[in-house]
């Protein structure tokens, strides 16, 4: 009834449904057996827009707002990709719970699930998980940077994105700096590959049911007592330009340990800013080093050391224009 509503009473250019927040929608163990209920309601919302779409002379859209996998939504009774078939939903915006950024959320997949009927945007909250940190009124949990948004939304159009999405930019004065600058200038290619930008380690925030197998858990913080590796996907590299590994560490390390990516050896660390962490240090890496794609990177063992923030940084050459 409430979109009926909104849909009669007003010049509507389309609804998103949102079902990230929150996700139960059946019974533990009836969610599969459900989903025709689901289908059959987004079936009616479909209705209702072309019914708005024919009265008002222009297309009525309708967005599903998704966790990052559609196996995840089958799981939960959401047949996303059957709406999608179906021509029920004409976007898809798909990204993490709450918690934290998702590097890795599946483009293609959702593009293959939905028969290439869709449009796929990925989107980011507005927050990165990093113990030790208070973001949003929130401990374990900073705001973004302008960095780390840019590097985010590399890795989702150079996976084939047809857009990206936004939440939780709100209007508080005293940190909006970085929100006002993001919808501001945006996220053209062109201004990508010419910016910094930080490709951070982070993990999946939602999977379900809630003991599924989780593709990429959480592993920061990680204490240093033994070697430590990890990967972090990169969108594009530079042609020229600069990159270095950038390590957060709980506190003051006397002894940095050695750092590598894809197996090239980074140059000692030097003093590097990092929100929310008190003792950060860069290594240079090889510009030649990185790829597109997934980097490994491995840090030695340090006596006492324990990471609490780790990012590939990029830096493309400045055009002679100085654009």
């Amino acid at each position: 009834a409430f979109i009926a509503e909104c849909l009669e009473r007003y010049d509507a250019d389309g609804i998103e449904l949102d079902f990230t927040r929150f996700q139960w929608y059946f019974r533990p163990g009836e969610e599969r057996k459900n989903a025709p209920l689901m289908t059959a309601f987004v079936r009616e919302v479909r209705r209702l827009a072309d019914a708005a779409a024919a009265r008002t002379g222009h297309p009525v859209r309708i967005a599903g707002r998704f966790l990052a996998d559609p196996d995840t939504e089958a799981a939960l009774g959401l047949d996303a990709g059957l709406w999608g078939r179906e021509g029920l939903i004409d976007y898809v915006d798909a990204g993490c719970h709450f918690s934290t950024i998702d590097m890795r959320i599946p483009v293609a997949k959702w593009k293959a699930a939905t028969g290439g009927r869709v449009k796929v945007f990925p989107h980011a909250d507005c927050g990165i998980s990093q113990e030790g940190a208070v973001g949003w009124e929130m401990p374990g949990r900073r705001l973004l940077t302008r960095e780390e948004y840019l590097g985010w939304a590399d890795v989702m159009l150079a996976a084939g994105a047809d857009g990206i999405g936004l939440y939780n930019l709100f209007g508080f004065s005293h940190k909006s700096e970085v929100w006002n600058e993001t919808v501001t200038r945006g996220f053209e290619r062109e201004l990508i590959a010419r910016s910094p930008r930080a490709y951070p380690v982070s993990h999946r925030d939602a999977v379900y049911p809630d003991d599924a197998p989780n593709p990429y858990p959480r592993i920061l913080p990680v204490g240093l007592d033994r070697p430590f590796s990890c990967s972090v996907p990169v969108g594009t590299v530079p042609a020229a330009g600069a990159a270095e590994a950038v390590i957060g560490f709980e506190k003051e390390v006397r002894r940095l340990p050695e750092v590598r990516v894809n197996g090239t050896a980074c140059a000692e660390g030097r003093p590097a800013e990092v929100a929310g962490c008190a003792f950060a240090r860069a290594f240079d890496v090889p510009l030649s080093a990185v790829r597109a794609g997934e980097n490994g990177i491995s840090v030695g063992a340090a006596d006492g050391a324990k990471i609490v923030y780790l990012a590939l940084r990029l830096k493309g050459k400045e055009r002679n224009d100085g654009r």
